[in-house]
């Protein structure tokens, strides 16, 4: 298809200089493909964008006999512009969803169409208030790029105005202006230097569309062809409003992860804040609570003088009391010091048997208090765990207070150990009323307290089994629970086996 004429009658054209009646073409590859052919007379071919008429076209360029070329034009229009959505949009994708800084993916993505899409691009996105910040701007001259910032700072877009960005953002409707004439310049012109610079960058062709996210409104992407000369159409018109869209989906996620984010950081604030004081009125209490025990001890000792066998029951009372406190409030100092990361562990070989006649001696008073049996499976003398020996000594204690605790008058606390190649495994059983099966991860979790009915047992903070495994993870171990509702259940401390053994 030939390229349209210049004139109501295309023989007027015979005799005519091909470059007075297409100027345009003057300096491009078509004119440089002509004047080849012409020169060395071989046939030549190119494509090429026609900014005054918004089309792409095909030339071919054949040598006649004697002087002369004849010259072949055909409209590529709709195969150039898919192929020039594709490339964008897929670019855009790329560009939009490699990374959560949207203020700089779209100085990126507005970099991208420029120059071959728009001369001038510019992204604006309205703040919480409404009003439009411009986020980005792209030229190829990055002189324009600072001058095109301060010309907005200086002439910024009217926010009532029936037109240009604000009312994009208003109604969601694209505005496209395919021919900028001087008189829609003077009538956006805020004042006779305004129109003097909108006159000098030479604006041709713009069009602004919104960026939206379901009907909500986020900002504007706006381009602009000045000195290529393009002028835009609906098929342009269509790209643009699918790169905003695209656009207003990579902000909107850069946002709600900007606010997870924050409240992400928010509640670590707050559990930070939470530990700190827990950790904080713990050495506070822990304080008195010495000296009331402290005195305690002295009065029973008759210190001050003697002491009748009502008044020691009621001062062993205080006594057993007061440990029952110090107990509770170091389990919350314990938990405080794990959520700071504040507890040390040092693991080394430690022998096993020996820790658990220890805690065997120290908890047979409990046991016989209770009127509780307490059987202890001898093991290994010579199995080595890797562990810390305090923080091992805490969950032992921990675990054999609760079976205690949650066992009825009558019924059986066991410790036992036993091992593999690689692994060891201290246990604590208990006749008790057991775990129902759905609430067993749950116990772990800080404090949670199952209603067991037990007779006589004392409250506590629900934290002790979440400390006792997050001690054991910390030396690299587990605390596991198996349990049968009515039959007892049977706490694991799983540790790996020292390197020692003999």
């Amino acid at each position: 298809m030939m390229e349209p004429s210049r004139t109501d009658d295309p023989r007027e054209m015979i005799g005519e200089n091909i470059w007075k009646l297409y100027p345009e073409i003057v300096g491009t590859p078509f004119e440089r493909n002509m004047r080849r052919t012409a020169e060395l007379e071989e046939p030549t071919s190119t494509e090429g964008y026609y900014p005054t008429s918004g089309e792409w076209w095909s030339m071919q360029c054949y040598p006649l006999p004697g002087e002369g070329i004849a010259v072949q034009w055909r409209d590529i229009s709709e195969r150039k512009r898919a192929e020039e959505a594709s490339h964008y949009l897929a670019r855009a994708s790329e560009i939009l969803s490699r990374s959560l800084n949207y203020r700089e993916t779209l100085n990126d993505l507005a970099a991208l169409v420029v120059p071959d899409l728009a001369d001038w691009c510019a992204v604006a996105i309205a703040d919480d208030s409404g009003k439009l910040q411009q986020l980005a701007v792209a030229h190829t001259n990055r002189d324009k790029v600072r001058w095109g910032r301060e010309l907005n700072e200086r002439y910024p877009p009217i926010a009532d105005a029936p037109t240009g960005p604000y009312a994009v953002l208003r109604t969601g409707n694209p505005e496209m202006y395919e021919d900028i004439t001087d008189d829609m310049l003077a009538a956006g012109a805020t004042d006779v230097e305004h129109l003097r610079i909108l006159r000098e960058v030479g604006l041709r062709s713009a069009m602004s569309v919104p960026l939206r996210v379901v009907d909500r409104p986020l900002g504007v992407l706006t381009l602009v062809s000045a000195e290529s000369g393009r002028r835009y159409n609906q098929s342009d018109l269509s790209l643009a409003m699918e790169l905003a869209h695209r656009a207003a989906i990579a902000v909107e996620n850069a946002r709600l992860h900007e606010q997870a984010l924050d409240a992400w950081r928010m509640a670590q604030d707050a559990n930070r804040a939470k530990t700190e004081f827990l950790a904080t009125m713990s050495h506070e209490l822990r304080t008195p609570l010495n000296a009331i025990s402290g005195y305690t001890s002295l009065l029973r000792m008759g210190v001050k003088g003697p002491v009748s066998v009502e008044q020691q029951e009621y001062l062993a009372r205080i006594e057993r009391s007061g440990r029952h406190l110090l107990s509770l409030i170091q389990d919350v100092l314990s938990f405080a010091k794990l959520e700071a990361g504040r507890v040390e562990v040092t693991v080394t070989d430690v022998l096993v048997h020996p820790l658990l006649v220890e805690m065997e001696g120290l908890t047979l008073p409990q046991v016989h208090e209770a009127k509780l049996d307490l059987v202890f499976d001898m093991c290994d003398p010579e199995l080595r765990v890797r562990a810390d020996t305090e923080r091992l000594r805490q969950i032992l204690l921990n675990l054999l207070s609760n079976a205690i605790k949650f066992t009825p008058e009558g019924g059986t606390v066991s410790l036992a150990c036993a091992s593999d190649e690689e692994r060891a495994f201290i246990s604590v059983s208990d006749t008790g009323p057991g775990i129902p099966f759905d609430k067993r991860e749950s116990i772990f979790e800080p404090f949670v307290q199952l209603q067991r009915q037990t007779a006589g047992s004392q409250a506590g903070t629900g934290l002790g089994l979440s400390i006792s495994r997050d001690l054991a993870h910390a030396m690299n171990g587990d605390l596991l629970v198996e349990s049968e509702v009515g039959r007892g259940s049977t706490f694991t401390i799983v540790l790996q086996r020292g390197t020692n053994q003999s």
